[in-house]
């Protein structure tokens, strides 16, 4: 059982200034609650019982007091969840998290506080993940753009062939040699991995470090994900709130976590 989750949560959202209006990202609402709500009950549903977010600056105090005002106290039962909000010094995913890596002494689920998707692929991941000892992470990608500022990774010798979730057999696998996926910075990842962020640049997101640690010849599986996704990046990602579409499938992932949208 993976117990940990982690969520960086110290975006300024510059892309969105003129729609958040001083609000952190993961706190605009989304059909009425903050989109941070849904990555939270999400990793908690998943048997996550210690969450940490990782804030930066002046968006630090907001969301801590998001999380003890409100959060706690609508949606948890604070004695078996702990949720801590650490404020770190630092520029970018990966080094964000390699802030609080005295925290992370056993495999954790991480994910952003931005983008909603289905809840049962965390449970794909910890299959995948505990399927053999030698797996050291396991990611969620896509074959389309997420969003433009998530890298892709190339699928090489190092990297389990993407699996079809559901069909996890050799000859459902999907030959990806030659093919580039979007990664949906959703992953399982051994507290080992970290050290790799050393290779990367200050502003680096998590996703490069794992590239160092796939060239280093761990092994990593991905699942690519086939489902709906939602994430706030840019200023159209709001206007598509209004459609009935976008609306009738973020209510039906948010039913899985008991989360009622209106």
């Amino acid at each position: 059982m993976v117990s940990i989750g982690v969520i960086p949560v110290g975006g300024r959202g510059r892309r969105l200034r003129d729609v958040l209006k001083g609000t952190p990202k993961v706190l605009f609402k989304v059909y009425g609650r903050e989109i941070l709500v849904y990555p939270l009950l999400s990793l908690i549903a998943s048997g996550c019982r210690t969450i940490y977010l990782i804030t930066t600056g002046l968006v630090h105090n907001k969301i801590k007091s998001f999380i003890e005002e409100v959060f706690v106290e609508k949606y948890i039962n604070k004695n078996y969840i702990d949720i801590n909000v650490i404020n770190v010094n630092a520029e970018g995913t990966a080094w964000a998290l390699y802030s609080i890596k005295d925290y992370l002494d056993e495999p954790f689920i991480y994910t952003n506080g931005n983008i909603i998707f289905d809840p049962s692929y965390l449970l794909r991941l910890r299959i995948q993940f505990y399927a053999e000892k030698r797996v050291k992470g396991v990611l969620l990608v896509s074959d389309f753009i997420v969003a433009p500022t998530h890298p892709f990774i190339s699928m090489k010798e190092n990297v389990e062939d993407i699996l079809i979730p559901g069909k996890l057999n050799s000859q459902d696998r999907l030959s990806t040699e030659e093919n580039r996926y979007n990664s949906l910075e959703t992953y399982i990842l051994s507290p080992e991995l970290i050290e790799y962020i050393k290779r990367v640049p200050k502003n680096a997101m998590t996703m490069e470090a794992l590239k160092e640690a796939i060239k280093e010849g761990h092994l990593v599986k991905a699942i690519k994900y086939t489902g709906f996704w939602y994430h706030l990046a840019e200023p159209n990602d709001v206007k598509l709130l209004s459609k009935p579409i976008i609306k009738r499938k973020i209510i039906q992932y948010a039913k899985i976590i008991g989360l009622k949208l209106y």
